[in-house]
């Protein structure tokens, strides 16, 4: 497991990173406090614990731990691979299907394995496709990995996989 024990290298860390302090006492359950890059909400380049909203800069995260008189050691649990590890061409032989990260290499991937084994079930989507960087769904990112990413979730945007809701169809009126 990767250790941090710089303020460098918690700042060399990309967004969506997850590293935890951890500190044991003898006969005494561990403290385990988790810090991730970014939130799920606001996104950001800060520091927060999970259940937060508020985020610091990796000298704070360093500074509580000294506050605390916690180990200088930050721990990464998990780290995101980069954009070009996340899509798995249908060059590759099967990758890891943890590894597809946009929905157009998802589908290549798919019909590459569905047409070596022969078998349809192997074509059918298991799961949603997510913006790597902002975690929506409706950003165009997660469509097609060279696209930008908007951190918005709003239905209709160019390069979207989800159209614009058409509200007529809702109220009942033709």
């Amino acid at each position: 497991m990767k250790v941090i024990t710089s303020v460098e290298g918690l700042d060399a860390l990309s967004r969506r990173s997850v590293v935890a302090s951890i500190h044991c006492v003898l006969n005494e359950p561990p403290l385990v406090i988790v810090f991730q890059r970014g939130s799920v909400d606001s996104g950001g380049d800060g520091w927060c614990t999970p259940d937060t909203a508020g985020q610091i800069d990796s000298h704070r995260v360093f500074q509580f731990l000294m506050v605390n008189q916690l180990p200088f050691e930050l721990h990464v649990l998990w780290e995101p691979p980069e954009v070009t590890d996340l899509c798995a061409r249908s060059s590759k032989s099967f990758p890891d299907p943890a590894m597809a990260g946009c929905g157009r290499c998802e589908s290549e991937r798919l019909a590459a394995r569905k047409a070596v084994s022969g078998n349809w079930l192997d074509g059918i989507p298991t799961g949603m496709m997510i913006c790597p960087e902002c975690g929506n769904k409706r950003c165009p990112r997660a469509a097609w990995h060279e696209n930008t990413c908007t951190r918005s979730n709003e239905p209709g945007q160019p390069g979207s996989s989800y159209p614009s809701a058409d509200t007529s169809k809702m109220s009942g009126t033709p």
